[in-house]
């Protein structure tokens, strides 16, 4: 993190909001560089293989239903981006298996499947 392009450092938290206490003046930026990794985050304990496919702190969400079937420790290994397509992702191999985009980018509406059942493969 910089705050007006100094290196800022505090008592960060993971999985709690941080916070940068000080005088704010006209002009002033905040820079955070955010790890934009591929994975999956169960919807709760209960249910390990009931999944939400997430890219650092987005969660990508699905144009259609389906069962996903891979490695849940590396989707990366078989979800791959779609070049022309900015943080636009689907599953390697399938061109017409499902594409998950940002679930921000969907329009009121519009139709999108946020959890997804996964089988791994061996």
């Amino acid at each position: 993190m910089k705050v007006n392009n100094k290196p800022f450092s505090g008592q960060w938290n993971l999985g709690a909001w941080g916070e940068i206490s000080r005088t704010w003046n006209d002009g002033d930026s905040v820079d955070i560089e955010l790890p934009l990794d591929l994975y999956f985050i169960p919807i709760d304990s209960y249910h390990p293989n009931l999944v939400a496919l997430m890219y650092g702190p987005i969660v990508l969400v699905a144009d259609k239903p389906g069962v996903l079937r891979g490695d849940m420790e590396s989707p990366s290994s078989w979800i791959l981006p779609i070049s022309d397509r900015p943080s636009v992702f689907q599953i390697k191999g399938k061109p017409y298996s499902q594409k998950f985009k940002p679930y921000f980018a969907y329009q009121e509406g519009e139709r999108y499947y946020m959890y997804h059942k996964i089988k791994k493969t061996s």
